[in-house]
């Protein structure tokens, strides 16, 4: 059965740009590949290169030639990271390598996952993890969150809290 989507828009306080961030009807479950069951309750799926209306870098063999072009692609790669520290504020996060001298993949993902406290003493862990790719409408929000995270060390990414 797919997961349906739940959408709300969230205003960023410094900038003037909404983003949809997915509230799931279900929340997702996924089992590293450790055996540590970690949920997901919240994805955020936009462009890589939001609101740029017309750039033509100039490349060789998928490569930057230009060091503006370079400098433009590292700006968005930024942008997108601040973006969703704002929403998700200054929680443990893991960003997937990205060669930032090529072009970024068209979307940008960031789930929020929450699982059992690392540390007994605490009430649970979390981590925020980001990755670029291409949206693939033919699998469900289970598979792409799935094939994504289930080889994550969460002992060593996430970071416990408490009430």
């Amino acid at each position: 059965m797919k997961n349906r989507i739940k959408s709300r828009t969230v205003k960023s306080k410094k900038h003037d740009r909404s983003t949809n961030l997915i509230n799931l009807d279900k929340i997702i479950e996924v089992t590293l590949s450790s055996g540590i069951i970690v949920c997901a309750e919240a994805l955020l799926i936009d462009t890589s290169y939001y609101g740029l209306i017309e750039w033509y870098p100039e490349l060789k063999d998928g490569i930057f030639v230009s060091k503006t072009d370079l400098e433009m692609n590292k700006k968005y790669h930024e942008y997108n990271i601040n973006r969703y520290e704002k929403i998700w504020c200054q929680r443990k996060n893991f960003i997937f390598e990205q060669d930032l001298d090529k072009i970024l993949p068209p979307h940008v993902f960031c789930v929020h996952l929450d699982s059992q406290a690392i540390n007994d003493k605490n009430c649970g862990s979390e981590l925020v993890v980001m990755w670029y790719g291409v949206l693939d409408v033919t699998k469900t929000i289970q598979e792409i969150v799935e094939e994504k995270i289930k080889d994550i060390d969460w002992n060593k990414l996430a970071e416990d809290w408490n009430y």
